[in-house]
């Protein structure tokens, strides 16, 4: 068996395809210093490509089902003297598919050709750096994220994406727009990388990668173990490796084994810990740069998958090492993101405010002087969208008014970011399904400022509901409101707010409601009661009351209201009672439990996942685009708050009760 079928094998079989992949020329006018062979057919033998005088990229798309905005560039091996273009190009391009990821195999210019002219720095390397460009430019046109294209090489190819990585792009003459786009690939994943990988003039700024090495193989070994062994003192991998291995391949001298960072780690759920493994005496003295390293063992699919993981999640690592804090921008500089939020990033401990966004900019400028924000990180609403190009910033709180939320999500996630947004997520179920199709399209997460999920008070009393604590569920009651004073507020507005108190207060009852049963409702009930001569509600409603009936029987009787202060969750069950009051306030929330009444304080509740419910808000979020898993109050979850939003509005409007 040769050595690129072993390790084709090893990755994982693909199956053919169905139809021509399609292919793009590089360069529009043909590359540069290539113009006398340019006519010259290429060679192509036992699956090998030779005589490359006109580089391309061939595109192999993932199903629409499951494409998770992330690509590859992929750089097949073959010392420079060939393209081995079937098992280190077309096979795991199409294997990376299956995990979502867009793959583009280079045809690139070989120096060690027969009768070449070309050099490897100058003109493989200008036409992968072209590669990046390219992909990044059309991004919009592959539903790529232009902020996660890796570059993937093996062997010579491998080689190739170190020397690209890892030194500056040479400064050059645009010859089109392409040109005018970043060459730095945002990951690289080097499989036995070759010798000319070693020299890196940038490394400390180089993009995060997945290394695989060979101890057996002589082509590479040296050069793999000096890549490896200098990572972390250059900062390559964004800090110290956690975890180091190496297997002896049956049936190849090509070995496996892995460098994996803190981030990586976190980042494919748990996949180091399940590859741990003692250490292993059949580690080679060519691999001595391993030998404190704890052992993984890797199946056929296990290398592939990770590589996969780390093209999904690599944004967050592209843009910090792991042990920073992720940057927040806070878009909107009124009192809840000015006086609420921003003061919380002193609790947490994954979180930081590195941007503002204001229309502000005295404000603005106080603000970031006092938080430690940059100058050039304020942006105003017309330039928001130049922040895709500031690496301090990972998320986008948007803290505007309800009808801004859909815009500004958007933008935020065409713009490469992941997004927080303030509750309601939106003023429609339809602007709410356009930011989740946007944030899903950028493979960038949504979530949802549903705070009280991480106040001590609420989590306890979601427990003891669960548990039964209380019996079986059968009514809730749910109440939130508060005397509102200016009419010239803009939640008292219907363009900015898209309703009265239910788009405010009424959400707290309506999630209350739902995670205090831990179910959805299947009807509606609601009227409305309003006085319009009050010039608070011309245009928006006073109080609400509503009765969601349950799948289990269970009813909920829930209001909400602008005219009273009122701050109360009960649930009632067969055997008892659980109750919060005030229930959902930034601070000072109280609970008892009993059967028949307030029997039992509950005072010192389990501590949340923060030291605040804001911190633990903050955290959440950035803990899961480490960890590569969905928020706990995702964009659905806003959607679907939303939907039973409608038909409460719907079932005033109509006078009926509205089946869900």
């Amino acid at each position: 068996m040769s050595l690129r079928v072993a390790f084709a094998l090893m990755l994982v079989a693909a199956p053919a395809a169905a139809q021509q992949a399609p292919v793009v020329a590089l360069w529009p006018n043909g590359a540069p210093g290539s113009e006398a062979r340019r006519t010259e057919a290429e060679t192509v033998k036992d699956s090998y490509v030779s005589n490359v005088h006109n580089p391309t990229l061939t595109i192999h798309r993932p199903a629409p089902s499951h494409a998770n905005g992330a690509a590859v560039i992929i750089a097949p091996g073959g010392g420079h003297r060939m393209l081995v273009w079937i098992n280190e190009g077309e096979v795991p391009a199409k294997a990376l598919n299956r995990y979502g990821v867009t793959t583009f195999v280079l045809k690139y210019r070989l120096a060690r050709d027969v009768g070449s002219s070309y050099d490897i720095e100058r003109d493989a390397a200008a036409d992968l750096r072209r590669a990046v460009r390219w992909v990044r430019a059309h991004a919009s046109d592959y539903a790529i994220d232009p902020a996660r294209i890796g570059v993937m090489g093996f062997s010579a190819g491998g080689e190739l994406v170190s020397l690209v990585a890892d030194n500056p792009a040479p400064a050059q003459t645009p010859t089109d727009s392409v040109d005018r786009v970043s060459a730095r690939p945002d990951f690289q994943v080097l499989v036995y990388p070759g010798p000319l990988g070693t020299p890196a003039k940038a490394v400390v700024n180089a993009p995060p990668a997945f290394l695989v090495a060979g101890s057996l193989d002589q082509c590479c070994a040296t050069s793999a173990m000096t890549l490896y062994s200098a990572a972390p003192r250059g900062g390559r991998f964004g800090g110290v490796a956690s975890v180091r291995g190496h297997r002896s391949c049956v049936q190849s001298r090509h070995a496996v084994g892995a460098h994996l960072d803190p981030a990586l780690a976190r980042s494919t759920g748990g996949l180091a810990r399940r590859w741990r493994l003692a250490h292993s005496a059949r580690i080679g003295k060519d691999a001595s740069s391993f030998s404190k390293g704890t052992l993984m063992e890797f199946g056929r699919r296990d290398l592939l998958v990770a590589a996969a993981t780390l093209a999904a999640t690599s944004s967050g690592m592209a843009r910090a090492a792991p042990d920073r804090k992720l940057g927040y921008a806070i878009v909107g500089l009124g009192y809840y993101g000015l006086q609420t939020i921003m003061p919380q990033f002193v609790n947490c401990e994954h979180s930081r405010v590195t941007a503002l966004v204001s229309g502000d900019r005295t404000k603005a400028l106080a603000t970031a002087a006092k938080y430690g924000v940059p100058e050039r990180s304020i942006y105003t609403y017309a330039d928001f969208d130049r922040i895709r190009d500031n690496p301090d910033v990972d998320i986008v709180y948007v803290c505007l008014p309800n009808s801004m939320h859909a815009e500004y999500t958007i933008r935020a996630a065409k713009a490469g970011k992941h997004v927080m947004c303030e509750k309601p997520m939106a003023i429609s179920v339809d602007e709410c399904e356009a930011m989740i199709r946007a944030c899903k399209t950028a493979g960038k997460k949504l979530m949802i400022g549903y705070r009280c999920h991480f106040e001590p008070f609420n989590l306890e009393a979601m427990r003891l509901a669960k548990s039964g604590a209380a019996g079986k569920i059968r009514y809730v009651r749910s109440e939130h409101g508060f005397v509102q004073g200016d009419p010239n507020k803009w939640r008292l507005k219907r363009a900015l707010s898209g309703g009265g108190s239910l788009m405010d207060m009424g959400i707290y009852s309506l999630q209350a409601a739902r995670y205090m049963t831990g179910e959805e409702p299947i009807a509606v009930t609601a009227r409305e009661s309003t006085d319009r001569r009050d010039p608070r509600f011309r245009e928006v409603e006073d109080m609400i009351e509503w009765t969601l009936e349950f799948p289990s029987g269970a009813i909920a009787g829930c209001q909400s209201m602008y005219s009273a202060n009122q701050n109360h969750v009960l649930l009632m069950g067969d055997k008892g009672r659980i109750e919060l009051e005030p229930a959902t306030r930034y601070d000072g929330n109280k609970m008892w439990t009993g059967r028949d009444g307030r029997e039992n304080a509950i005072t010192s509740p389990p501590p949340g996942p923060g030291k605040t419910q804001f911190a633990g808000q903050l955290d959440h979020l950035a803990e899961c685009i480490l960890d590569g898993r969905e928020p706990i109050v995702s964009g659905e979850e806003g959607l679907r708050d939303m939907r039973i939003v409608e038909a409460i509005y719907r079932s005033v409007r109509e006078g009926r009760t509205v089946k869900l």
